[in-house]
């Protein structure tokens, strides 16, 4: 951006951060304090400064700075200097800051048309011409009109003109899709889509019709299509039809100039053209492009063709070119023009021709996209605003990515309300339309998404009779659309909403704001209204209704709402904390949203509020909000300490039995399986009630469930059922019967001990118990071979689990898709995939596991065995439950790690459990009988051994494992008697597949 005679700064607090940070984005560019090297050449300087901040700095006062910008802006329109596409977005930033700002506006809008980018220019033109009629009631000058009419009527240069023998000798230099338009996020989540087109495009004389909605960001996505097709495109010609325009042969002339010297000619001599011999000038022009190669044509903007073009079209499907051509037509779905229909319905007679349509994006696939620009974010984050984000956006790309390009890192917040975009087919409508359709359409959209004919007209003053004719016209233009329910309208895109709200001013927002709170009872609504309606609401007002509201949704489940809520309270006057209790709720909705790092920050601010008043029992509920729900798989360090900190002779009896049974499962958690069974002892003392001994039995389960064989502990969970504890405490000791029944290979049992589980939990509302059974019933599906059942139980728990705030839901989805990968042997293929999960997940002893089993069937030895034996060491320093299932996936890398201690210790760890199946977690997986895991930590089973397990596995009633233990022994001995066997047990079930050919 500087030339050498000017000195500037660039950093990040001062000139232009936007154009610094993406700067420092490109691969061929690396900015640090002493690279004077590369960074001197790149700016066109020789002075520069090192600071400690990640800044440039080259000394100027603000004025030399802002005129050396001026005079480049100038001397680039001028074509003195030529702009590269990011300090061309730079600079439009810096126009929509000040839009009124005529002659920047002209600078500006002149070097996006001369770069390529006309319909930017003409962004920006609308923009300023709408600001200053606003402002001061007044039209633009005659030469930002002139400009606008030059580019509407595809500007190509400078000064109007382009050199003929210039876009002869390279017809590609205005026409050619940018290939730099592609983002990394959108060939991996667009991909299919992206090979699909081509396919379709794959034919040498395929025409093909796509059409997508406004947003779509479908020219991103075609140029990916022809960089990943298989066929060589050839020469790409690219030309757009413009809105209002009616050239004929438009987006012709854009790149074929003997075809717009052949119209002129007919111009000047005011002469009608045949069609027929432009037709033939135009086939014979595209030939000589071609040059022996292909041609493929694309054309946007098809839905304003003009009827010439149409013709021509046609002209070019029907015919038999000499040359592979190729003809795609990009077109708006949400746009209906008879032109279009015509040649949608002429193009139908030919076989060649293909439709295709972009689909809007899933949510998944906006997950994807989170993911690639906050790695860092745990999965149950990228979910949360993932989902939101896809409500807002509808899905479209343009709309997603830009969300999330302006998303705060630190926060990850979403925008309070609407998307904050501006998209020019919903800003044209809005535009069009009449002043009262433009009144009503305000008022609609400070109403809500979904509005009453009742309510729009009490917010407009208006007859019933005119207000139905105003409702039609935003019916007719697209912009509305009737739904369910008497008298109700909705907008047909949160964007067409947006839309009203940019174009109004803010004052007049918070007077309508003003008159809607009125209009309603609903305690959301009213919040939403006095919070947009504020300063004109006091404060005290607004803020009561926002923690109102915040309550409401607290208890109906909706934790991301409610979050927003309690956040806007606080907003509103930073210096007043919330109350101990609305302190706690907002703590516990941020941690079921997946916000456990902002969660813990709001745990510990009420603790050290509860501790300075002594309130004892207020900081127990405050170190165990959001359990169990927002729990850590590991356990969490910080909350145990905030546990063991509380001194239980402050708190009250009551309390102080939950105080013991927190601890224990904190403590069972993080392996410290001492300091678990000495408070379980404690609240066993503590214990008087049936009701408590209950909570005992299940928490001593836990302290023990690492040293004690699953038969002991199913022992005392039957002792203490026959109690006959109340519905709640009796759903606990359900749940640990079923699995222990399981392991024991008391199938049958387990079944309906998890049926009755489920029932219950159903019938108390338990959502994470809930959760619990459907993890259960996946895993049992999955060992007995009915995998699409088991895939759709799982796909529902994570459903649910997403639905009430369990955090740990996707982690443990994921965790599924591991096993049937390793069972298969093909779990290498997931090492892309694991190394890319966030860290917050990724510490997880099992997710370690299974990154260190897949890098080594990955033939990445050195990498696993040395993640290995950090984990089992881990494991070992602190051994909780789940770390049984850690190592035991590890053991033929612990064996090839040479470091027989080690092994010994994982194996007398394992040891106490020999006999019974290991399962992992409540239902996560199903490792099959233990001792296979011992003997792999010796290097691998003998024939002696693998028969040992085969019997093992059928007295276990586990058809999966009968079979993997067959196979086994099949390729230890080579004996292949027992195939029989192995094709019986897998018989019509998903097993077959780990049959041999």
């Amino acid at each position: 951006m500087i030339d050498g005679h000017y000195r500037m700064t660039v950093s990040v607090d001062q000139v232009d951060a936007w154009y610094l940070d993406r700067l420092t984005e490109r691969e061929d560019v690396f900015l640090s304090a002493g690279d004077v090297e590369r960074i001197a050449p790149l700016l066109d300087v020789g002075e520069i400064y090192a600071g400690v901040e990640r800044s440039l700095t080259i000394e100027a006062s603000a004025r030399e700075i802002e005129q050396a910008q001026r005079d480049l802006i100038s001397a680039a329109a001028k074509g003195q200097v030529v702009f590269a596409r990011p300090i061309l977005r730079s600079l439009y930033r810096r126009v929509l800051t000040v839009p009124y700002e005529e002659s920047l506006c002209h600078d500006v809008a002149l070097l996006h048309a001369v770069g390529g980018f006309p319909e930017l220019a003409q962004d920006l033109i609308s923009l300023t011409r709408r600001e200053i009629s606003q402002m001061y009631g007044q039209d633009v000058s005659d030469e930002l009109l002139v400009l606008e009419r030059r580019i509407a009527h595809t500007f190509k240069s400078a000064d109007g003109r382009v050199d003929d023998a210039d876009a002869r000798t390279d017809p590609s230099r205005p026409t050619v899709l940018p290939p730099a338009l592609q983002t990394q996020g959108e060939v991996t989540v667009r991909a299919r889509a992206a090979a699909e087109l081509a396919a379709q495009l794959a034919p040498d004389d395929a025409v093909v019709v796509l059409s997508a909605p406004a947003g779509s960001a479908s020219l991103r996505l075609i140029s990916h299509a022809l960089e990943v097709a298989d066929w060589a495109p050839g020469v790409v010609l690219f030309a757009r039809c413009s809105e209002g325009i009616t050239q004929s042969y438009e987006p012709f002339l854009e790149m074929l100039p003997g075809l717009r010297r052949a119209v002129a000619r007919n111009i000047d001599q005011q002469s009608i053209p045949d069609p027929t011999v432009l037709w033939a000038a135009v086939t014979e022009e595209l030939s000589e492009l071609a040059g022996g190669d292909a041609v493929t044509l694309v054309i946007s903007g098809a839905h304003d063709v003009d009827s010439a073009s149409i013709d021509l079209i046609t002209f070019l499907a029907r015919s038999s070119l000499t040359f592979s051509f190729r003809l795609l037509l990009a077109a708006r779905s949400d746009v209906d023009r008879p032109e279009y229909t015509r040649l949608l319905r002429l193009l139908k007679e030919y076989e060649s021709v293909t439709t295709a349509e972009i689909e809007p994006l899933t949510v998944d696939q906006v997950v994807e996209l989170v993911g690639m620009k906050f790695p860092h974010a745990s999965l149950a984050v990228r979910r949360s605003i993932s989902e939101e984000l896809f409500t807002r956006s509808g899905g479209l790309y343009q709309i997603v990515t830009t969300i999330i390009d302006q998303l705060d890192p630190t926060t990850l917040r979403l925008p309070d309300s609407g998307t904050g975009q501006s998209i020019d087919v919903f800003s044209q409508l809005v535009e069009r339309l009449s002043r009262d359709a433009r009144s009503v359409g305000v008022a609609a959209a400070v109403l809500g998404r979904v509005v009453s004919l009742n309510d729009l007209q009490q917010m407009c003053d208006l007859g019933p009779d005119d207000l139905l004719d105003v409702v039609e016209e935003l019916l007719d233009a697209g912009l509305m659309v009737e739904t369910a329910g008497v008298d109700r309208l909705s907008f047909a895109h949160q964007l067409a909403m947006d839309e009203f709200i940019n174009q109004t001013r803010k004052i007049r927002l918070r007077q309508m704001h003003m008159k809607a709170r009125n209009l309603t009872d609903d305690p959301h609504r009213r919040a939403r209204h006095d919070l947009l309606a504020h300063p004109t609401v006091p404060t005290a007002e607004v803020r009561s209704s926002q923690l109102r509201s915040a309550r409401l949704l607290h208890s109906q489940g909706s934790y991301r709402e409610a979050a927003t809520a309690f956040r806007n309270a606080l907003s509103i006057e930073p210096d007043q904390p919330l109350s101990t209790g609305d302190a706690i709720a907002h703590a516990d909705v941020v941690s079921r949203t997946g916000a456990l790092r902002e969660a813990a920050e709001l745990r510990s601010d009420v603790i050290r509020r509860c501790v300075s008043s002594g309130d004892w029992d207020g900081v127990l509920d405050a170190a165990t909000v959001g359990l169990p729900h927002a729990e850590l798989i590991d356990g969490d360090p910080e909350r145990f300490a905030q546990l063991s900190s509380i001194p239980p002779e402050r708190l009250t009896p009551a309390k102080r039995f939950e105080h013991a049974l927190h601890l224990t499962r904190q403590a069972s958690l993080l392996g410290r399986e001492e300091v678990s069974r000495t408070w379980v002892e404690r609240a066993e003392i503590m214990a008087e009630t049936p009701e408590q001994k209950a909570a005992v039995a299940f928490a001593w389960r836990m302290a023990n469930d690492v040293t004690a064989h699953p038969a002991e502990r199913l022992r005392r969970i039957n002792a203490a059922l026959a109690l006959g504890p109340s519905d709640e405490d009796r759903l606990l000791l359900l749940q640990v019967a079923a699995l222990d029944q399981y392991e024991l290979g008391y199938v049958d049992e387990a079944i309906v001990l998890n049926e009755e589980f489920a029932q219950l939990a159903e019938q108390l509302a338990n959502p994470i118990r809930s959760w619990h059974s459907r993890l259960f019933r996946s895993m049992h599906h999955f060992t007995t071979g009915n995998w699409d059942e088991a895939s759709a139980q799982a796909d529902n728990a994570l459903e649910h689990g997403q639905r009430f705030g369990i955090t740990i839901a996707g982690p443990t989805r994921l965790a599924q898709e591991f096993f049937p990968f390793w069972l298969a042997g093909t779990h290498a293929e997931l090492v892309p995939i694991l190394d890319a999960v966030p860290p917050d997940d990724a510490s997880s002893l099992l997710f370690q596991s299974a990154h260190v089993a897949s890098l080594f069937a990955a033939g990445q030895q050195q990498r696993a065995v040395s993640m290995a034996v950090n984990v089992a060491r881990r494991f070992l320093a602190a051994p909780a439950a789940h770390g049984l299932a850690s190592v035991a996936v590890m053991a033929p890398v612990l064996a090839a790690s040479g470091d027989g201690d080690l092994v010994d210790k994982v194996e007398l760890a394992l040891s106490p459990h020999t006999g019974s199946a290991l399962l992992v977690g409540a239902g996560v997986g199903n490792l099959g009988p233990i001792d296979r895991y011992i003997a792999q930590l010796r290097g691998g089973p003998d024939e002696t051994a693998a028969r040992r397990f085969i019997e093992q596995a059928d007295a276990l009633h586990m058809p999966l494992w009968r079979l993997m233990t067959r196979l086994e022994l099949i390729e230890i001995t080579g004996d292949r008697s027992l195939m029989a066997e192995s094709v019986h047990i897998a018989a019509g079930t998903s097993l077959e597949r780990f049959l041999p050919d």
